[in-house]
């Protein structure tokens, strides 16, 4: 790799990756009139604070992670950091449109537990809507 490539790739390639992530949200929620803008250092931010996978918990390099609306445009979430997690690629397409803790239903049905569940709650009080104490 000659010496332009290496410097663009550790210097730059980060910075534009964050910022076309934010442009690709930010046209997603255009596209479902859904509010809320995300800038690029925003995803940074969030990605430098907690870099591995929201639901499987797998670290992450800047180069693997997607961006994932925890509560889906198709099921009224916002484009607002608040509701941006990191996600591997797997798990984001994994989960689809579903909330996290559906998600996290049907992985434990597969025997796989995710960090999206509450510690010490039972799925079959996710499935019933029963809430327990913590």
């Amino acid at each position: 790799m000659d010496a332009y490539r290496q410097w663009w790739y550790r210097r730059l390639a980060p910075h534009y990756r964050f910022n076309e992530a934010a442009r690709a949200a930010n046209r997603t929620a255009r596209k479902y009139k859904a509010v809320g803008v995300v800038t690029g250092s925003e995803l940074q931010a969030l990605w430098r604070a907690d870099s591995r996978c929201r639901y499987c918990r797998i670290g992450l390099a800047w180069r693997e992670w997607t961006v994932d609306h925890a509560v889906p445009f198709s099921r009224g979430g916002a484009n607002t950091i608040d509701n941006i997690v990191m996600a591997c690629q797997s798990c984001n397409a994994r989960k689809a449109t579903g909330m996290p803790h559906e998600y996290a239903i049907r992985m434990a049905a597969r025997g796989l537990r995710l960090d999206c569940l509450p510690v010490g709650v039972p799925v079959q009080l996710f499935l019933w809507g029963i809430d327990a104490p913590l």
